[in-house]
């Protein structure tokens, strides 16, 4: 069993009081490492997501600490390099095509500005096809009214594939649900 990919409960800070900021050589490092982390959310890890995106908020102001909690997600995605999804669906014998979606919100979950961070993932025939974490683009104010846009947010991503799927022609059983 492997640790979670950032420290749980972590969460950046922008303007921490008397905080050692890296020096502009690390700096670009640091940038680099989160881009190549963003490289690898959108393209196959979607265990890192979270972690990236609360990186990505001090892409010019990085700490010590930042560089530190950098360094941990890195280790984890090389550490974890060889685990993997099976992307191989399952055998079908009622001959339609499986379509879930799972969104979940966690109202106010950026610390610093209050916004509440979105997440959802989309599988195809058991398949994770589709997966973005980010913060809302609108203030809620409950926790229901988070989960209400998480789930606009899953609802548009699902309609295009099942669009794109009712063009190809193919028989879909579609399920929605939050997490």
């Amino acid at each position: 069993m492997t640790e979670a990919p950032s420290t749980p409960g972590y969460h950046v800070m922008r303007n921490i009081p008397n905080a050692v900021y890296v020096t502009d050589e690390e700096q670009k490092l640091y940038r680099s490492g989160v881009g190549m982390l963003l490289y690898l959310v959108e393209h196959s890890r979607p265990d890192l997501s979270n972690g990236t995106w609360e990186l990505s908020k001090v892409m010019d102001k990085a700490t010590e600490v930042h560089m530190k909690e950098l360094c941990r997600v890195i280790k984890h995605a090389l550490d974890t390099q060889n685990i993997g999804l099976k992307l191989k669906p399952e055998d079908n014998d009622n001959k339609l095509w499986e379509l879930k979606a799972c969104s979940d919100a966690d109202f106010a979950g950026d610390k610093e500005t209050r916004i509440s961070v979105t997440g959802y993932v989309v599988y195809f025939m058991n398949i994770p096809v589709c997966w973005r974490s980010h913060g809302q683009k609108s203030g809620t104010l409950s926790t229901t009214e988070a989960e209400y846009v998480a789930c606009s947010e899953v609802v548009k991503k699902v309609l295009f594939i099942l669009q794109l799927l009712r063009h190809l022609q193919v028989k879909i059983q579609a399920d929605l649900c939050t997490c």
